[in-house]
């Protein structure tokens, strides 16, 4: 049975993740003692966590989830022949985390309040990079629309992956402005009908 090693990336890029605490221990002794970490549709805080967990657990848990993405895609040979996504997991996960921590820390603190805004746009500008290296990921068991039809046909699988990063990427422009002004409902609405497009092609084949 081969051996599934973590790359020196993997670590970097864990390391990465682990420096998303770096906002909150700056300036932790100013920060709450309970602290917002969940939000809802309507940009209200609806799920508070304490400091500490904030500040220094979310992101050891990321860090774990970071690196079991990584040890799931080194298991997969084929992910090697799509090096982009393969680049995209090993950093969407650190940046996602940073960001999520900062703006948390910046909230508490009553330095934003608009976490929607930043949330969805992140989401937009995160959809069109996904976006343009979907057509050119390869049939794996890892990144990418896994359904039985496409990791058996890989013509299916072109077809749809050409077709989710279009849909990805339009979605990802439509986004950022409506975020920007506001407009959250529209924007989710927009990011599910993304989703759902190419799942509806799928069962059309």
């Amino acid at each position: 049975m081969k051996r599934i090693k973590l790359t020196k990336l993997d670590l970097m890029t864990a390391l990465l993740t682990l420096c998303s605490m770096i906002p909150g221990i700056v300036v932790y002794n100013r920060l709450p003692e309970r602290i917002a970490t969940h939000f809802d549709i309507n940009n209200q805080p609806d799920g508070w966590s304490g400091r500490a967990f904030a500040v220094f657990g979310i992101p050891l848990i990321m860090t774990a989830l970071h690196l079991l993405a990584c040890l799931f895609t080194n298991s997969d040979e084929r992910v090697k022949n799509s090096p982009q996504m393969s680049h995209i997991v090993r950093f969407l996960i650190p940046v996602i985390t940073f960001v999520v921590e900062t703006a948390m820390v910046l909230f508490a603190l009553d330095k934003i309040t608009d976490i929607g805004m930043i949330a969805l746009c992140v989401s937009g500008i995160l959809m069109i990079i996904i976006g343009n290296y979907l057509p050119k990921t390869r049939q794996n068991s890892f990144v990418g629309i896994r359904t039985k039809k496409t990791l058996e046909n890989e013509e299916i699988w072109n077809k749809t992956h050409r077709l989710a990063g279009f849909v990805e990427t339009a979605a990802g422009v439509v986004m950022i402005p409506l975020a920007v002004l506001s407009l959250y409902i529209p924007a989710v609405i927009v990011l599910f009908v993304a989703i759902l497009i190419p799942l509806f092609y799928l069962l059309t084949q």
